[in-house]
């Protein structure tokens, strides 16, 4: 039998905002500051960026995606792309039943960043046109045949993302990024349950908005 359901949800979670405000209004004061520093190095002169990272600063012990991207100093900003990836396993067992639990996502980006720079901060804007696939299954294996189960996911995004960031640099070689998020995309899941009573599917699709975390962080190396 064969169940199908289609939802749209819309989800912001608002209680980001205020702090998302406050670490934009500390970035316009930087750059009303007058420039002081008597360090005349010229921090963007480098066309070449590559990006490593991308992990949650505040959430390490969360889901964090390995990331790599790529940046193309232009004359006002950047042509940014970049793919994230995460993948997990997870077996366990009883004396009567075991679990076998495994998972990866990929999600490539391009878009592009304006940029305003002081000394070494760098504030960058933007938007990307963001994708992302995930799929997953999770399986019990008992002793009793009737109890076998198996549940199987997959899904996709597509959408836009318009970005807001800054960027610190250590040197003309190094720099540490970070950066925030709105994020409007469509989504549809697939799920596949396996009984022994037969199999069942359900299908969730729809549309979400929502702010991105604080504390995305990337290291980034010039050339």
């Amino acid at each position: 039998m064969i169940e199908l359901s289609s939802t749209i949800v819309f989800i912001i979670p608002l209680n980001l905002i205020p702090m998302k405000y406050f670490i934009l209004s500390i970035t316009v004061f930087l750059f009303s500051l007058p420039c002081i520093s008597q360090d005349k190095v010229d921090y963007t002169a480098r066309k070449n960026e590559l990006n490593f990272g991308y992990f949650n600063a505040f959430e390490l012990n969360g889901t964090n995606d390995f990331g790599l991207g790529y940046k193309r100093l232009m004359r006002n900003g950047s042509i940014r792309t970049s793919v994230g990836f995460n993948f997990s396993q997870h077996d366990s067992e009883t004396e009567t039943e075991q679990w076998k639990t495994s998972g990866f996502g990929v999600s490539p980006r391009l878009g592009y960043e304006f940029h305003q720079s002081f000394n070494r901060i760098r504030l960058h804007y933007g938007s990307d046109v963001v994708s992302s696939f995930i799929k997953s299954t999770s399986e019990l294996i008992a002793d009793n045949p009737n109890l076998n189960r198996t549940d199987k996911s997959k899904g996709y995004i597509l959408g836009v993302r318009p970005i807001i960031g800054l960027t610190v640099f250590l040197n003309r070689s190094f720099s540490i990024s970070t950066e925030t998020y709105l994020d409007i995309h469509y989504y549809k899941d697939t799920e596949e349950r396996i009984r022994s009573s037969g199999t069942t599917t359900s299908i969730d699709k729809g549309m979400n908005m929502g702010l991105g975390p604080l504390g995305i962080v990337s290291i980034n190396f010039h050339f």
